[in-house]
């Protein structure tokens, strides 16, 4: 099956990519990234609850979800560094922070999905534009048969990338913050990864042929600061942080990135 190289997803991609607490010492849950916070208060969890956090990563968000409901998780990603680096945060994780931590660390590709049973949600933050329509499909068509769950999505918005984003790199090569050559670089890295981007509405159609229907549609909540972080260099200009602070609160659907919970029709 047609899939992303798992050598771009190595550990100096997470290092670089990472955004994590340290494991190093105990952790509220204050600690992690506003996304992780967010796409974990979309489900009401249970302790008994078994959820799979589907495409891990380096795990920020097993690890926040195990902290906040108590539930028994199964994590799963294809590539050998991403666990290698959940697993050596689970010792650190169960030594400073929660010793009854019930998370399981699976390194499986597609083509060796494990049979999971009573799975009340999956998660999949930051996964679906890593992967091409047909691995989505098999996907799910793996795990609906694991007991119905919620499937439970955060993934870049195209319309952010089409419409908004384009004026912010003008804007930065007019204001001498990047050069030509750094962008091309940095559209070369994320067109080999990237290779699925999406909006809610079209998402929500081809979820839709996969038999699942959209329940809940939320945005990212807007605030200065996440403006400047996603500026960067160009924070320093406080009309720009203001126009994009306004008109993203007045139209979130061009907000960089959304979320939405689907359900089996």
């Amino acid at each position: 099956m047609k899939q992303v190289n798992n050598k771009y997803y190595n550990k100096k991609y997470f290092d670089f990519q990472s955004s994590s607490p340290d494991f190093s010492k105990k952790i509220k849950k204050e600690d992690f990234h506003k996304k992780y916070f967010e796409i974990a208060s979309l489900l009401p969890l249970k302790a008994d609850d078994h959820i799979c956090d589907y495409g891990c990563g380096t795990g920020d968000l097993s690890f926040l979800l195990n902290l906040i409901y108590k539930s028994k998780i199964t994590s799963i990603d294809y590539s050998p560094d991403a666990i290698n680096i959940c697993k050596d945060k689970l010792s650190l994780f169960k030594k400073n922070t929660y010793s009854g931590c019930k998370i399981v660390f699976l390194n499986k590709n597609n083509e060796n999905i494990p049979n999971l049973k009573k799975i009340k949600a999956v998660y999949f933050c930051d996964v679906f534009e890593h992967l091409y329509p047909k691995e989505i499909k098999f996907i799910i068509d793996k795990i609906s048969k694991w007991g119905n769950p919620y499937l439970v999505v955060h993934t870049d918005n195209n319309f952010y990338l089409k419409y908004v984003n384009p004026i912010i790199i003008l804007i930065t090569l007019l204001t001498n913050k990047t050069n030509i050559k750094e962008i091309k670089r940095h559209k070369i890295f994320n067109k080999k990864r990237h290779i699925n981007l999406t909006n809610p509405k079209k998402l929500s159609q081809e979820m839709k042929k996969n038999g699942y229907e959209l329940i809940s549609l939320n945005y990212p909540k807007i605030t200065k600061k996440i403006i400047k972080v996603q500026l960067g260099s160009l924070s320093k200009f406080s009309f720009l942080v203001n126009f994009c602070y306004f008109f993203l609160n007045y139209f979130p659907q061009f907000s960089p990135s959304f979320y939405a919970i689907y359900k089996k029709i």
